[in-house]
Parts: C-alpha cells; sequence; structure tokens
C-alpha cells in the first residue's frame, strides 16, 4: 500500500492558522458601563479580554510632577454614569494619571492600536456643552523589566454644542509585549487652557493580535495535520 504524505505547503499554511492571523482584534476593551464608583476607584467594570487577564478595578490618581492640586474622587453623578470621570479640573487644578494592568495569558500580544473616546465635564459632574474644551492626553506603555516601550501624546477636544469629544483618540503603538513581564497602559492628562474642564473616558479599545503559546499552536498544528491525513486516507 503506498504511503499517504502529507504536502509541505499544508503543513506550513496549517502553521500559519494555528499561530494567528494577521489581522487585528479586539485585546482588551470596556464601556464603563454599569461601573461603580468608591472614591477614587471605579469597579464592576465589564471588560472583553483576549489574551489578557480581567484588569479589574481601575484606581485614578493625581499625576505626579504637576503643580497643583485637587481631585475628588471620580464623579458620580446621573450624566457621568458610563464614564470614568476624575472629578479634577485638568485646565487649573493639575492633571489626573490611571493604570490598566495586563497580565498575558498567552505567549505574547502585538498591539497595534488604542482607541480612547470620551466627554467633558463642568465642575459639577455634569457633561461640558457651553463652549469648547481639549486636554491633551498622553498614553504609556511600561513593562515592568522593559520600562516605558511606546509613549504618544493627542488632544481631545469637544465642539460647542456637544461634550462628547469631536473624535476618539487613536494611538498605533505597534509594540509586541511578552508574558515574561507584566505590563501596564498608562493615561495621562496635561494641563489644558481651560477653566471648567474635567475630562472623562468613556471607553477604551486596545486592539492588535495574541499569539498562542508555542505548545498550544503545536496542539492545533498536529490536531490539523492529523484531520487532514484521516481525510486524505478515506479518499
Amino acid at each position: 500500500m503506498p504511503t499517504t504524505r502529507t504536502p509541505l505547503f499544508a503543513v506550513g499554511f496549517l502553521f500559519c492558522v494555528a499561530t494567528g492571523s494577521s489581522h487585528a482584534a479586539t485585546i482588551l476593551s470596556t464601556d464603563f458601563s454599569g461601573r461603580t464608583v468608591t472614591g477614587n476607584i471605579a469597579s464592576e467594570i465589564a471588560y472583553v479580554t483576549n489574551g489578557v487577564s480581567n484588569p479589574g478595578d481601575l484606581t485614578v490618581t493625581q499625576a505626579t510632577g504637576i503643580t497643583g492640586s485637587g481631585l475628588n474622587g471620580l464623579f458620580n453623578t446621573t450624566q457621568a454614569q458610563g464614564f470614568f470621570a476624575p472629578d479634577l479640573n485638568t485646565g487649573n487644578q493639575g492633571n489626573w494619571t490611571f493604570s490598566v494592568p495586563i497580565t498575558l495569558t498567552v505567549s505574547s500580544i502585538m498591539i497595534d492600536e488604542v482607541e480612547l473616546d470620551g466627554a467633558m465635564f463642568d465642575n459639577n459632574g455634569n457633561l461640558q456643552v457651553t463652549s469648547p474644551r481639549s486636554t491633551s492626553i498622553k498614553l504609556s506603555i511600561v513593562g515592568s523589566s522593559s520600562g516605558e516601550v511606546f509613549f504618544n501624546t493627542l488632544t481631545a477636544s469637544n465642539p460647542s454644542t456637544n461634550a462628547a469629544w469631536s473624535a476618539p483618540l487613536t494611538y498605533t503603538p505597534s509594540v509586541t509585549l511578552t508574558n515574561a513581564e507584566t505590563w501596564n497602559i498608562v493615561f495621562t492628562t496635561t494641563n489644558g487652557a481651560d477653566s471648567g474642564n474635567n475630562t472623562g473616558v468613556d471607553s477604551f479599545t486596545v486592539s492588535g493580535t495574541a499569539i498562542p503559546e508555542p505548545s498550544a499552536a503545536a496542539l492545533l498544528l498536529g490536531l490539523a495535520a492529523c484531520g487532514l491525513v484521516a481525510r486524505r486516507r478515506r479518499s
């Protein structure tokens, strides 16, 4: 009986499928729906995760090295529901920062894009619709061993008739994170020039590609190859 062999090109194709797609997918996201607030901490945050652990609670703090103080926790007013909205006027009271911990459950992830959306609030925690405001927000990706591997600063602004930002902020890190260390994605405002400017986050999404552990990829490859051989024998 002749020996049935799996062509090398088929094995290569199956390996590519097993080790991940080149198309970016959601790695981590939340729109803060249903979140609860206690002081500076937002809890019960619903996340979508892919290749990373649930980050859990998020805590806002006053940014270090900035003149000014006055952080009064997170707004929990009616209009601030579904937002991560620090009660801090970035125009004249300083800046806020918060970190999203990233613990990989796969071998590595390639981050292609981080999108941040939000709105402006007045000092009473109501949506700011009377005049345009703007705040610059720095995104940093920091490793426990590698330190800062990416940063960029973009400016969020809203029109005079709508508190929502005119467009989401889109950062393009194009960096690879490995499970050899833990990571943080850090958002920090920089002083704006406007009073009555409390910057709130409505959602964030981290997109990229999750790459499985080599053992998992090899298992998928083996199963796929066995399936192909079985089909060829039946034919």
